[in-house]
This record gives structure tokens, C-alpha cells and sequence, in this order.
């Protein structure tokens, strides 16, 4: 609330995946972690940001700000878990679609410390450095990747000459590598990288998660915080089918007449057909294996 808008990550992160939705067309946003203790941080990205940012009505009457043409039903709030070490690069480095990434990374991953305290491993410690060492070269790979991209020509001297990332090297065999595969570049990606892993540290980057999506959704003009999450259709829903499918469960294997016909109207043919189908096959388990409570013993 006080830190001004040019320092503010929650606001300056929420401008990018507006600016990426609107402009760029890149309404997903794909969090990859590099790090295994922050293996469940998309997950919980996607489902904050499903709930604050995604509401169909606007908070406010007459409209308000347009997110982009997808605004009403979005609002950049499309996350997707890249997986450790991210699982879709072609994907992202060369369809036609662009997806906004996001790699979150720890400069200390207290590997270190957790097997020095195991007894005899501490022979392994140069296998946990040069482990936490080609994470964090791929977490900046994959990054420049992104951003520069990659010509398929065997002789990449040029594009490297006119990379700023890679001017500077020497043009040994190295970084003049054959690639048979190209990136096309100019996407999109963020970086979070935290400095040590604790548990201060997590909650600085779950409260950077909240605000984020308080702003997208405030800039969008929606409410985050309502209480209807959006499934009461579905639980509606829901309560018709177990209704359809209690009354299929009796009469099995039996021909409907036409009035519990027209009271199935609700239930379309090929949801029927297969609940159908479902009570069949669970029938015979049900009515000759079923658990008598009153006895407390199974009866056959």
C-alpha cells in the first residue's frame, strides 16, 4: 500500500500480465519452479488467481476497464504449471502461440546445509553444488532463450555477433554450437528468484501473490474477494445427476415409461447412455456386496 508504484512488484507484476493479455495476446501465464521446494507454488498461483481474477460480472455497474478483448472472462488469470525444470519447451520456444513464463528460483537452496547434517554424505556436497550450479545456468538459458531466440543455420556466427548476451563471448566451438532446432525469441518471461529459501522467504512470495492478483483484479474492475466461487451451477447441476442416477440404479436393465422419460429431459441422451451403462455395471457389486450397517457385517 505504501511502497510507490515504480518499486511495487505486486503492481509492476500486475501491469506485465496485463500488458502481456492485452497486448501481446499472451493471456496464460506458464510457472515453472527450478527448485523442488517450490514444486507447489503454480498450483497455488493458478487456483488464487482463478478465483480473484476470474469473475464474469464487473464490481462495479456500467463497466469499468478493459483488460483486453478477453477481459469479462480472464483477466490474465490462466496459470499453468511448467513443472520443475519446465516440461514444454518446444511449446514455448517455438509454437505461433506466445506464453507469458514465469521461472521462480532460490540463490540458496539449503541443500547444502540439510546433507552436512547427514551422517557420511558429506562427499556428495560437490554433486549438490554442481546440482544447484546447472539449475541456475538453465534457469538463465532458458530465459535468454526465450528473449533472443535461436536460428536453425548451422553457422550462427551472426546471430551471436548481434546478441548482446553473447557479443562479449569468444567465438569458440562452444557458443557456435549446431542446433538443428530454432527459437524464435522475443517472448515474454519473468524471473522471481528469492535469496534464501525460508520460511520468511515463502511468505514474502505468497503475500507477492495475493497483492498481484488483488491489483490485476481491482485494475479490471473486479471484486476478489466474493464468496460465490462460480460453482453453484455445477453443484446444481451435480444434484440432478445423482438424482437421474439413484433412479437409474432401480430400474436397470428396465425400459423407462414416458412420464420418467420427460422428468429425465434434464439429462441429455449421451450423459444418460453412460450413466446408464455406469449403473449397470456397478449394480451387481452394489446389491450382492453392499455393507449391512445394522449388523456390521457384509452381506452377500
Amino acid at each position: 500500500m505504501e511502497t510507490n508504484p515504480r518499486h511495487n512488484l505486486p503492481v509492476l507484476l500486475a501491469l506485465s500480465d496485463i500488458w502481456n493479455d492485452a497486448f501481446l495476446g499472451a493471456p496464460a501465464r506458464l510457472v515453472t519452479p527450478f527448485t523442488e521446494a517450490f514444486h507447489g507454488f503454480p498450483a497455488f498461483a493458478a487456483a488464487l488467481e482463478a478465483q480473484a481474477c476470474t469473475k464474469g460480472q464487473h464490481a462495479a455497474s456500467g463497466g469499468g476497464s478493459n483488460c483486453g478483448a478477453s477481459s469479462r472472462i480472464s483477466c490474465s488469470s490462466v496459470v499453468i504449471d511448467g513443472g520443475l525444470e519446465n516440461v514444454y519447451d518446444r511449446a514455448l520456444f517455438q509454437s505461433s502461440e506466445v506464453v507469458n513464463t514465469e521461472l521462480v528460483m532460490t540463490m540458496d537452496s539449503q541443500l547444502n546445509f540439510n546433507v552436512s547434517r547427514t551422517i557420511g554424505s558429506t562427499k556428495n556436497m560437490d554433486n549438490i553444488y554442481a546440482t544447484q550450479d546447472a539449475l541456475m545456468c538453465s534457469l538463465f538459458a532458458q530465459a535468454d532463450e526465450l528473449a533472443f531466440g535461436r536460428d536453425s543455420n548451422k553457422n550462427n556466427t551472426v546471430l551471436l555477433d548481434n546478441n548482446p548476451i553473447f557479443a562479449a563471448l569468444p567465438q569458440t566451438e562452444s557458443n557456435i554450437d549446431e542446433y538443428d532446432e530454432r527459437s524464435d525469441g522475443n517472448r515474454p518471461s519473468v524471473l522471481l528468484i528469492c535469496g534464501k529459501l525460508d520460511a520468511f522467504a515463502c511468505g514474502q512470495l505468497v503475500a507477492l501473490s495475493e497483492h498481484r492478483a488483488a491489483v490485476k483484479a481491482h485494475i479490471c474492475n473486479l471484486d476478489p474477494f466474493v464468496r460465490e466461487v462460480g460453482s453453484t451451477p455445477r453443484r446444481s447441476r451435480t444434484d440432478q445427476l445423482k438424482e437421474g442416477l439413484e433412479k437409474l440404479f432401480l430400474t436397470a436393465g428396465e425400459e423407462d415409461d414416458e412420464e420418467e422419460a420427460k422428468e429425465d429431459g434434464r439429462m441429455n441422451l449421451s450423459t444418460k447412455t453412460i450413466l446408464s451403462h455406469y449403473a449397470n455395471v456397478t449394480r451387481n457389486h452394489r446389491t450382492y456386496g453392499w455393507y449391512n450397517g445394522k449388523t456390521g457385517k457384509n452381506s452377500h
